[in-house]
């Protein structure tokens, strides 16, 4: 105490009113994080943020050290220089115009920044995202382009170049856009070789004498899966590497597959076999079969949501298994156990698949078929901490405990979440932290619509506790759109509503489901994936 006494007073004022400056200019970038946390967030919030300069643009006023100083510089002038690789800016979006309130403000505040130079567009490229009514999209995802590509754009002399090679620096240079490749889209056939697991041996009424279709399909035996089921199950390999040589896995599973006439929303489903947005299979997919029958060629719609994933670029038919359930026999009717066996059966089968060097999973599942992969990616995210895991669910259904069912994947039957867009459909709810406890390399989106899937007359007391469920910790929310994050920043759960059908959502949403499969593929840290012990 007495050394700080001999200091002059005017220095003292000096280093107090320093130690101020710097905890305040510091308080105003607390939130930044780096540029993984701004491309997760949601279109309206980075919005927001452009436009606010709340997170991003008060980074450039941040001295609290040299390396971070250039590191927020570098955020702010990748985010807002105003161009996107060499294509530039869209000229339509250049155009500030008199009718934008925000620009005049914007520009007085940049002049005074210390590091206006280096930011020179800052406010017109903001101006860009609000002074144009149908501009937005655009100019949010040229934003998050631009983020994603320049946030290690460090010159070579740097000497931040070797410690962001090895991840010990904010600029993350696992978010370069070549990590992962992006290759040349791959187009999926559109007639396929279906397959039952068993088939009979003999066509007689009164016997079966049924033997397994192909020898790895042994797996569902071995998981305690009936051979009535196993009888009922449809699925197609529609590209299957050798399992050294496997690194990714595509699979997509329909819905429940009804044998009676009925309505799921306002589709009609029959005996034969219905249609699925997700797989592209098509209605009356099981004609032709007869019980000796195990395989027969069927066609699938070219724009099922498994075939414009695969046109994405980011799977390759050497290392990647394709595979589509048309019917998974994961009824919501079937007891505990018998469920129980019958995921089994699929985790054994895709562990069967797998190799040693596990890049990327891509799960995507409707209604029943949403909730067996809900629960194969929550196995498989447990078992595989490491790996590249997305997942998309169109209204998936798990039971809720009831007389006669138990609860299934943690959902209960209270409390529940009304649809914000439509006060007649809700969701059961459950707590999917507790569900998914490796997050890192981890993204899921759920498409919400909560109406009762099943319709059919005198049993709709019965069916209307069938519901989809949501996260638990959105159950007072009346948002349309919510978020989960892991501690990077990152999105790694997406839950959104919408004033659909139940038998339609899986169609109407493809557009976004792509867009977040994209998203999520860039925005996942590269050193996502794993080798088996």
């Amino acid at each position: 105490m007495a050394r700080f006494i001999l200091i002059p007073h005017v220095v003292r004022v000096a280093l107090i009113f320093r130690f101020l400056l710097s905890s305040v200019e510091a308080s105003k970038c607390k939130r930044v994080k780096d540029a993984a946390y701004y491309l997760a967030l949601p279109d309206n919030e980075l919005l927001a943020v452009a436009a606010s300069k709340s997170r991003i643009g008060d980074c450039y006023l941040q001295k609290t050290s040299p390396s971070a100083s250039a590191t927020c510089d570098l955020y702010v002038k990748s985010a807002f220089v105003g161009n996107d690789g060499d294509r530039g800016w869209p000229k339509s979006l250049q155009d500030t115009g008199t009718g934008c309130v925000r620009a005049p403000s914007l520009r007085r505040r940049v002049r005074s920044c210390p590091y206006a130079n280096s930011v020179y567009n800052i406010s017109s490229s903001i101006a860009q995202l609000f002074c144009t009514d149908d501009g937005d999209a655009n100019a949010v995802s040229m934003l998050r382009h631009a983020i994603r590509n320049k946030a290690c754009n460090i010159s070579s002399s740097s000497p931040q170049v070797e410690s962001c090679r090895q991840g010990t620096t904010a600029c993350r240079c696992d978010l370069r856009s070549s990590c992962p490749a992006r290759g040349p889209p791959v187009i999926l056939p559109t007639t396929l070789t279906l397959d039952r697991i068993r088939r009979c041996r003999t066509s007689s009424f009164f016997s079966c004498d049924s033997t397994l279709v192909r020898p790895e399909y042994r797996v569902f035996d071995d998981s305690g899966m009936s051979k009535s089921h196993q009888k009922q199950v449809y699925l197609t390999q529609v590209n299957s590497p050798r399992k050294s040589k496997t690194r990714n896995l595509v699979l997509g599973i329909a819905g429940q597959q009804f044998r009676v006439n009925a309505m799921i929303g306002d589709v009609q489903v029959g005996r034969l076999g219905d249609a699925s947005g997700v797989t592209g299979q098509k209605e009356a997919y099981s004609s032709g079969f007869d019980k000796t029958q195990g395989s027969l060629r069927k066609d699938i719609s070219p724009e099922g949501l498994i075939s414009q994933i695969m046109k994405t670029g980011y799977f390759s038919l050497e290392d990647t298994f394709v595979g589509l359930i048309f019917d998974a026999r994961f009824n919501y009717e079937f007891r505990k156990k018998a469920k129980d066996r019958n995921e089994e059966g699929y985790y054994k089968f895709i562990m069967k698949k797998l190799g040693n060097d596990v890049g990327t999973i891509y799960l995507a599942g409707h209604s029943r078929g949403g909730c067996l992969a809900m629960r194969l990616a929550s196995r498989l995210n447990a078992r595989f901490p490491k790996a590249r895991i997305v997942v998309h669910n169109f209204d998936a259904v798990c039971t809720k405990p009831s007389i006669i069912t138990s609860s299934e994947f943690g959902v209960t039957a209270s409390p529940i979440r009304y649809n914000p867009l439509n006060r007649k459909y809700f969701v059961y709810m459950t707590n999917l932290k507790e569900r998914f406890v490796n997050r890192d390399c981890l993204s899921v989106r759920a498409f919400l619509s909560g109406e009762q899937p099943v319709n059919i007359g005198i049993l709709n007391s019965i069916f209307r506790r069938f519901r989809a469920f949501g996260h638990l910790g959105f159950v007072s929310s009346e948002k349309t759109e919510d978020y989960l994050w892991n501690n990077k920043g990152i999105t790694w759960y997406t839950e959104s509503m919408h004033n659909d059908t139940h038998g339609r959502i899986d169609n109407n949403y493809h557009d976004l489901a792509v867009q977040h499969f994209v998203a999520s593929m860039k925005l996942l840290p590269c050193a996502c994936g794993t080798k088996l012990e």
